[in-house]
C-alpha cells in the first residue's frame, strides 16, 4: 500500500513539472528588433525565435555580449528553438543573431534570459542499475535516433564553421542608425537595403571625398561581394557611402567602414629565360619569349675553293690572304659552337 502511494505521488510530481514547462515565443526576430529584451525562464522551458523573412540565425554567446567568441549555434531557420537544461539553471544567457559577423547583434538583435534553477527528480533504482531499463532485455541494444544539429543538446555545444556569409545592411536611409563599422571575409556578400532614393559607392579616399568613387548600385538590395584583392591577413578597410546630393548623404552620416580579411596574395614568380644547347644549336625557352628562336647558322658555298682563289690573286699576297681566311673560318666556328 505504501509503495502504491509513493508511486502515485511521484507520478503527480512529474505531471506537475511537465505541466509547468512553458513555451516562450520571441516574435519579430529581425532587424530592427523591437521586441522584449529581457526574459525569465525555468529549466525545461522552450524558447522559439520566430521570423517571417530575411536571413537570420540564433546563437548563444557565452561572453554575454556581441563578442562572438565561443558562440554556440541554436538554429538558422525560422522557428528555431532552444530548451533550457539543468546546466542552464541559475544563469543568465545571451541570445543573438550573428549575421554579418555579429553586425545584427550590434544593431540590437539580441536578448538576455535569466534561467531559474529547477528541482531535480531523484533517480529511481531502475535508472541507477547497471542492468537494463524497463521494457528492454539485457541482450538487446538500443538504436539511437539521428541527431539534429539545431535541436540536439549534444551537438548544440560543438563549434561550428561557416562559409561565405551574407551581411545585411538594413535601413540604408537617412538618418542612418545602423552599424558604421563592420568586418567581413573575402567571399562574403554585403547587401544594402532601403526605400526611397539612395545609392551605394565605394570611396577609395576612405572618407566622404568622392574622388574616384566606384558605383556598387543604385537600386534597393544592391550588393557587393568582397574579392581577394579587397582583403588581407591584417584586414583592409573599405569605405561605403551614399552619394546622393554630391556626397551630401555621406556627410549626413550615411556611410560605413568594412574591414576585410583574407589570405596573403600568392608571391610573384620571376620568370628567367632558359637557354638550351642541343646538337650545337642554341634555343631560347619558349615559355619566356612565346616561341622558339634558333641561333642563326653560318653557311658556306661547298663549290668555293678558297685556296685556289688566293693562288689566282697572286703569290705575293697568297700567304696574307690565306691567313685572313683561316682566321675568318676560325671565328665563324667559334661563333657556331659558342
Amino acid at each position: 500500500m505504501a509503495n502504491s502511494v509513493l508511486t502515485l505521488l511521484a507520478f503527480l510530481v512529474l505531471a506537475a513539472v511537465a505541466t509547468a514547462q512553458e513555451t516562450i515565443n520571441v516574435p519579430g526576430w529581425i532587424i530592427p528588433y523591437g521586441g522584449q529584451k529581457e526574459f525569465t525562464a525555468s529549466v525545461g522551458d522552450t524558447m522559439i525565435f520566430r521570423w517571417a523573412q530575411g536571413t537570420h540565425n540564433v546563437y548563444i554567446h557565452p561572453t554575454g555580449s556581441c563578442d562572438t567568441s565561443g558562440a554556440i549555434l541554436v538554429g538558422t531557420t525560422p522557428a528555431s528553438s532552444y530548451t533550457f537544461t539543468e546546466a542552464d539553471g541559475g544563469t543568465t544567457m545571451f541570445f543573438a543573431c550573428d549575421i554579418g559577423n555579429g553586425s545584427h547583434c550590434r544593431a540590437g538583435q539580441s536578448i538576455t534570459v535569466t534561467v531559474d534553477g529547477g528541482a531535480t527528480v531523484p533517480p529511481t533504482e531502475e535508472d541507477t542499475s547497471s542492468g537494463t531499463s524497463s521494457g528492454t532485455s539485457s541482450g538487446s541494444s538500443s538504436t539511437e535516433a539521428p541527431t539534429d544539429p539545431d535541436t540536439d543538446p549534444a551537438s548544440e555545444f560543438e563549434p561550428t564553421t561557416a562559409g561565405a556569409e551574407t551581411i545585411d545592411v538594413v535601413g540604408w536611409v537617412l538618418p542612418y542608425r545602423g552599424p558604421t563599422e563592420l568586418t567581413a571575409n573575402v567571399g562574403d556578400t554585403m547587401v544594402f537595403r532601403w526605400r526611397g532614393f539612395h545609392n551605394v559607392y565605394i570611396h577609395p579616399t576612405g572618407s566622404c571625398d568622392t574622388t574616384g568613387a566606384i558605383l556598387v548600385g543604385d537600386t534597393p538590395a544592391s550588393e557587393y561581394t568582397f574579392s581577394p584583392e579587397d582583403g588581407s591577413p591584417e584586414g583592409t578597410p573599405m569605405f561605403f557611402a551614399c552619394d546622393i546630393g554630391d556626397g551630401g548623404h555621406c556627410l549626413a552620416g550615411q556611410a560605413l567602414t568594412v574591414t576585410v580579411f583574407g589570405p596573403a596574395p600568392e608571391p610573384e614568380i620571376e620568370v628567367v629565360a632558359d637557354i638550351v644547347v642541343e646538337d650545337n644549336v642554341t634555343y631560347f625557352d619558349d615559355d619566356y619569349f612565346g616561341n622558339v628562336t634558333e641561333a642563326p647558322e653560318i653557311f658556306m658555298d661547298p663549290e668555293f675553293d678558297a685556296v685556289a682563289a688566293m693562288a689566282e690573286s697572286g703569290s705575293s699576297n697568297f700567304h696574307s690572304v690565306g691567313a685572313s681566311v683561316i682566321g675568318l673560318v676560325g671565328a665563324c666556328l667559334a661563333l657556331v659552337f659558342a
